[in-house]
């Protein structure tokens, strides 16, 4: 597969991800539900329609390192916007903090032998 084709896959997985996000999250509010139960309901009811698609790069990509993005802010409990309004020298700041901590994690998971998707689930 050539760059660009894989890059287009990985974009096009990308954009039917934040469609998917996007129902999800007009679905809960009009039903008054928490964003998270209808995503996760939603992505349940949808992931064995979606395998084996054109887009499954740009999924497995969102599904892992873009989720795993979401849930250290999440953790945080800071959104974009908040960052946004500290400026983007605390963005960085921030963005930096999680790279740190995530190879922090990465590093001890190889020094104790234990599988990699441990050390991203932990850190």
């Amino acid at each position: 597969m050539q760059p660009d084709q894989a890059t287009a896959r990985r974009v096009l997985g990308l954009v039917v991800a934040m469609l998917i996000a996007g129902v999800a999250t007009l679905a809960a509010r009009r039903l008054h539900w928490p964003d998270m139960l209808v995503a996760l309901g939603l992505g349940l009811l949808l992931a064995p329609t979606l395998r084996g698609a054109r887009w499954t790069a740009g999924l497995t990509f969102a599904s892992r390192t873009v989720l795993r993005a979401g849930i250290a802010l999440l953790g945080f409990r800071v959104t974009l916007a908040q960052l946004a309004t500290l400026g983007w020298t605390t963005v960085f700041t921030v963005l930096a903090a999680i790279l740190c901590v995530f190879a922090a994690a990465w590093a001890l998971a190889r020094l104790l032998r234990v599988p990699a998707e441990f050390a991203a689930i932990a850190a």
